[in-house]
C-alpha cells in the first residue's frame, strides 16, 4: 500500500531541486484558490448589500404606487377602493420598515 500524500516524505524536507519546485507549486495553487475564495466572499457581500437595499427600494416604491391610487381614488370619490388602496400601502411601509430594521440589526 502507497503511504497518502500527507506523510509523503518530501514534505518533511525538500531533498531536491524538484521537489522544491513541487512544494512552491502546491503553495502557488493554494494561494491562488484562497485569493479566488476571497474573491467570491467579497462579490458575495457586495451582491447582498445591492440585494438589501433594492428590497428597501422597491417596498418604499410599492407603498408610494399604492399611496397615489388612494389619493386618485380619493379624488374620483370611490372610498372603498381608497380605503382598499391604503390598506395595501400600510403594508408595505410596514414591510420595508420592518426590513430596514433587520438589515440595520444584522449588518453584513
Amino acid at each position: 500500500m502507497r503511504p497518502t500524500f500527507f506523510f509523503s516524505p518530501s514534505l518533511l524536507g525538500p531533498s531536491s531541486v524538484t521537489d522544491e519546485i513541487y512544494i512552491m507549486a502546491v503553495y502557488r495553487v493554494n494561494w491562488l484558490r484562497a485569493k479566488a475564495r476571497c474573491a467570491r466572499w467579497y462579490e458575495e457581500e457586495r451582491t447582498v448589500k445591492t440585494e438589501m437595499g433594492n428590497t428597501l427600494r422597491y417596498y418604499r416604491r410599492r407603498a408610494y404606487d399604492w399611496d397615489k391610487r388612494a389619493d386618485k381614488s380619493d379624488s374620483q370619490g370611490h372610498a372603498g377602493h381608497a380605503c382598499y388602496a391604503r390598506r395595501k400601502s400600510s403594508m408595505w411601509k410596514a414591510l420595508g420598515a420592518e426590513a430596514e430594521k433587520l438589515f440595520k440589526n444584522n449588518p453584513i
